[in-house]
């Protein structure tokens, strides 16, 4: 059976995986083939640490958008300045979602950047 393949794919030459409008996207292991099926709707509601968790990266993304520019701009040259292999908004969700207040004092004592960080 050949999986639905929506036109866009080809034509950009994209590597797409995850939802995708009505799609599920994903690669094939054995051939590096993409596979679209239609999304499929969970069989259950989600568990109460999926909602905490859910809510703790909602909290997370709300502190971030909150930041000034500067803030997120200081996040940004911190992650470049220490060659991280993420951008300055994942170190500040890293951080604030492990609370890893050992993590943020390091950073800064390394960039020399007084990163904003609200607990």
């Amino acid at each position: 059976m050949k999986q639905p393949q929506p036109p866009y794919y080809t034509l950009l030459g994209l590597l797409l995986w995850g939802d995708i409008g009505p799609y599920t996207a994903w690669r094939r292991h054995t051939k590096n083939t993409p596979v679209f099926t239609l999304k499929t709707p969970p069989k259950k509601p989600p568990s109460q640490a999926q909602k905490s968790q859910r809510l703790a990266f909602q909290t997370a993304m709300q502190k971030w958008n909150a930041l000034t520019p500067a803030q997120k701009l200081d996040w940004q040259n911190a992650a470049k300045r220490l060659s991280l292999r993420m951008h300055g908004m994942n170190a500040f969700i890293h951080i604030r979602l492990t609370k890893d207040v050992e993590l943020l004092t390091t950073l800064r004592r390394q960039t020399a950047i007084d990163l904003h960080y609200d607990p």
